[in-house]
């Protein structure tokens, strides 16, 4: 693995797994498995694979130019990412991630953004005037959010709990299914028409949207 730290603090990782072997990052406080979090500033950079699992990382971002984490692909699971300034996303999961039982904070245009990836069972907080809490761009194949809590803390927000966008050539239905969504301008949004010719749809069920 090549790990390199650069003079802003930002943690750059190039690593390399398989779908049988995957590369597991995994912070602690004593042991390997202990729980404790790593707790760095500055953004775990991308990656070189999607075959990656980052496992009880803890990073908060003071520069508004990066996001806290920004992978290409993998899971991040049980992590947690803050973003202090700026308008960058907390968590950019690339193409394909995957982010699971996370915290994600921040003044961040979409505080996590994925390219047809998923975010499961995470709380998302989104503290600026403007900015959404999660954004899928679904493109060709399907974005999903499903049993989030998604909440604003600005009144005057103007952003969208969860917005969907790429489905102009949507081909996989994606889906919002039983999240929560507390203060945001809308709760849900497409942003565009879904191909009609493309069978997908946007599926939603079970959600709780309040105070929108």
């Amino acid at each position: 693995h090549d790990v390199t730290e650069d003079s802003f603090g930002y943690v750059y990782y190039t690593l390399s797994g398989t779908q049988n072997n995957p590369t597991v990052v995994e912070g602690y406080t004593n042991t390997p498995g202990d729980g404790g979090p790593f707790l760095g500033s500055g953004c775990l950079r991308r990656t070189s694979g999607n075959t990656i699992i980052f496992k009880h990382l803890d990073f908060e971002n003071n520069n508004g130019n990066t996001p806290a984490f920004f992978t290409s692909g993998g899971m991040i699971y049980k992590c947690r990412a803050k973003i202090t300034t700026g308008t960058q996303v907390a968590i950019d999961l690339g193409e394909g991630g995957v982010l699971v039982d996370s915290y994600a904070e921040g003044p961040c245009a979409s505080v996590v953004y994925g390219r047809r990836s998923i975010v499961l069972n995470s709380y998302i907080k989104q503290t600026a005037s403007s900015g959404n809490g999660i954004n899928l761009d679904c493109g060709y194949r399907a974005g999903q959010a499903i049993g989030n809590t998604i909440v604003f803390t600005d009144n005057s927000n103007t952003g969208y709990g969860i917005e969907f966008t790429g489905l102009n050539v949507l081909s996989n239905s994606s889906s919002a299914i039983n999240n929560t969504i507390v203060g945001a301008n809308i709760g849900i949004r497409a942003k565009e028409g879904v191909n009609a010719g493309g069978g997908a749809q946007i599926l939603t069920y079970g959600n709780i949207i309040t105070e929108c």
